[in-house]
């Protein structure tokens, strides 16, 4: 008996760091989690633009109005998460614009600098869970 349950000890253990069903912390400690399954990711970050990033420029108006009007103007949504800024592609144009200056959970592929955005939510859309 002691004999299988140690054998299933492992056997878990093995399924458990199998790559694929792991899900680390980013190592720069960031909010966002990564699969080491494949290539996408859950950042959280705020929504600005590719030629403003953190500090927008346009005086008298707000984050996501200067956001807004350089999108207009040719610059990419972009999301700033800690230090990096990402390129967000492929999200709906309106819910991008929608969200702009909001902290945000983007979930998509990441390749370098880029997000391929699958799905944009506000972070307070964020499930809350209690901590023990």
């Amino acid at each position: 008996m002691q004999l299988l349950a140690h054998f299933l000890a492992l056997a878990m253990v093995g399924l458990l760091l199998s790559p694929g069903l792991a899900m680390q912390r980013n190592p720069d400690g960031e909010q966002g989690l990564r699969s080491t399954a494949n290539s996408e990711k859950i950042l959280t970050g705020v929504v600005s633009d590719a030629l403003c990033g953190r500090k927008h420029a346009m005086s008298g108006k707000s984050a996501a109005e200067c956001t807004r009007e350089c999108v207009r103007r040719g610059s990419q949504h972009a999301l700033i998460v800690g230090p990096e800024l990402y390129i967000l592609e492929g999200g709906p144009a309106d819910k991008l614009d929608e969200l702009a200056g909001a902290t945000v959970l983007v979930s998509g592929t990441v390749q370098g600098d880029t997000i391929r955005v699958n799905s944009i939510t506000p972070q307070s859309a964020r499930p809350s869970h209690s901590k023990h």
